[in-house]
């Protein structure tokens, strides 16, 4: 176990490192990324900690299959949205979260709040949330894939609400290119986080 892991709860640590390797190496490039911005932004030492905690921690239940999301957060007593029950994916953050408090791996309430909304934020996020959040959608992998990401990556470390808007401006048109389902909760986020960064909106036309 390296030193860094070495600083993380045990139960974290060990779980790390029995993820598939892709997921490992997501979380590693997660958690440079959130360091990276937790250095920009001068976060405290104590939200230094935290974030780094909360993005080793934010991708423990993606392995796990849809039927064992649902399954876990059926046992959890985590009930699902309507977009979760048939994108069960949109669980593994909530799951995770819930588990690890539950299991006395987690106990700082902004570390758990982190790791529970990483995939569709939220309104109003702390610091930390902050970091993990867009550190998620700007790994370099995710970067190579989707290089229109790259001024979500360029507002971050600047003008963090912005970039919280763009990314779900970004996300959101491409989901429903798709016709994939949309979380509410990440709509929520994206018009709290649009009206939060001071940007000029266009007025509504009313209507749908």
């Amino acid at each position: 176990m390296s030193s860094v892991e070495e600083r993380l709860p045990r139960l974290v640590a060990a779980e790390l490192v029995s993820l598939p390797k892709g997921l490992q190496e997501h979380i590693h490039r997660v958690r440079q990324a959130a360091a990276e911005l937790a250095a920009a932004w001068e976060l405290t030492p104590e939200e230094r900690a935290g974030t780094d905690l909360a993005a080793a921690a934010h991708d423990l239940s993606r392995h796990l299959t849809p039927h064992g999301l649902v399954a876990e957060a059926d046992r959890l007593g985590i009930p699902p949205t309507t977009a979760e029950r048939h994108a069960p994916i949109l669980l593994h953050g909530p799951v995770a979260a819930e588990r690890l408090l539950r299991d006395g791996a987690l106990a700082d309430a902004s570390v758990v709040d982190a790791v529970r909304f990483h995939t569709t934020g939220r309104p109003g996020m702390d610091r930390v949330a902050l970091a993990v959040f867009l550190a998620d959608k700007v790994e370099p992998w995710k970067l190579a894939r989707r290089p229109e990401l790259l001024r979500v990556r360029q507002l971050a470390f600047s003008e963090p609400y912005r970039a919280v808007a763009a990314f779900l401006t970004e996300e959101t048109a491409a989901l429903l290119k798709r016709g994939a389902l949309v979380h509410p909760l990440a709509m929520d986020t994206r018009t709290h986080y649009l009206i939060a960064s001071g940007e000029p909106l266009p007025p509504h036309p009313g209507g749908y």
